[in-house]
Order: structure tokens, then sequence, then C-alpha cells
């Protein structure tokens, strides 16, 4: 009987060692499952303000190139707006030279009356 004592206390200790095991397999399955939610969680966060700055890198783009296109724009009629300032200064000296050009046509044909009268 003290043979079979010791067997069943060696039985039960086999048994709370497995039952130890047991535990804490079930205590790593839970660690690990708690660390990859973590993991997940962080990863989740991390792509979540890579979007966002992805985001506002896109808008930062766009305002950029729109803000180049409202300049190329603006200088485009700066130039249109100059080309005009010189065809009308172009303009104006041709209406100047043209009455000079009347005046000394008048002043032409009173000389030629002129002289006719002197040569009569």
């Amino acid at each position: 009987t003290k043979k079979l004592s010791e067997l069943e206390l060696k039985l039960q200790h086999v048994q709370d060692e497995k039952l130890k095991i047991e535990q804490d397999r079930k205590d790593l399955e839970v660690s690990f499952q708690q660390e990859r939610n973590d993991m997940e969680q962080e990863l989740s966060c991390k792509i979540q303000n890579l979007q966002i700055e992805l985001e506002q890198q896109e808008e930062t783009f766009n305002q950029v190139k729109e803000d180049q296109t409202l300049q190329q724009e603006q200088q485009q009629q700066q130039e249109m707006q100059n080309q005009i300032q010189d065809l009308q200064n172009q303009l104006e000296e041709m209406n100047d030279l043209k009455l000079t050009i009347q005046d000394l046509q008048s002043d032409n044909m009173q000389l030629v009356h002129d002289n006719e009268y002197l040569q009569q």
C-alpha cells in the first residue's frame, strides 16, 4: 500500500504539472493574442496617420500647383497688358505722325499757293 500511495502521489504530482503546463499554455495564448491585438492597433494607428499625412501632402501639392498656375496666369495677363500698352503707345505715335504729316501737307499747299501767287 505504501507503493500504491507513492504512485498515487506521483500521479497527483504529474496531474498537477499537467494542469500547470495547460494553464501556462492558456496564459501564453492570451498574452500572445493581447500582444497581437496591441500590434494590430498600433499598425492601424500608424496607417491612419500615414493616410492623413498623405492627404495633407496631396492638399499642399495641389495648393502649390494651383498657386503656380495662378501665378503663371497673372504673369501672362501682365504680359498681355504690357503688349496692349505698347500697341496703344505705337498708335498714339502714329496719330501724332499723321497730324504732323497733315500739318506739313497743309504748309506745303500754302507754300505752293504762295509760290504761284508770287510768280504771277
